[in-house]
């Protein structure tokens, strides 16, 4: 909350879907769903790194994966979401 404002959680969500598929190759995250990779809820997950140019959220290995995979990481730039930064 230090970092974010306002309802920020909902208002990245779409930013999520889009670097989620980005991350499993994928244009959209519809396609990501209906290729299976993906599981159809996605949340803000409360890990992530700060880096100079993005914010990365860090997904846990099977928490929005089908299957195995790893941690899945979504990057996205902060030009994209500067209206729910502090």
């Amino acid at each position: 909350d230090d970092i974010f404002k306002g309802d920020y959680r909902k208002g990245l969500i779409p930013y999520i879907k889009d670097a989620v598929a980005k991350y499993f190759d994928y244009n959209t995250f519809e396609e990501a769903l209906e290729s299976t990779n993906v599981f159809d809820t996605i949340f803000v997950p409360n890990n992530f790194l700060l880096k100079e140019d993005c914010v990365v959220f860090i997904f846990n290995e099977l928490e929005i994966a089908r299957r195995p995979c790893g941690s899945v990481e979504a990057e996205i730039p902060y030009e994209k979401i500067k209206h729910l930064l502090r």
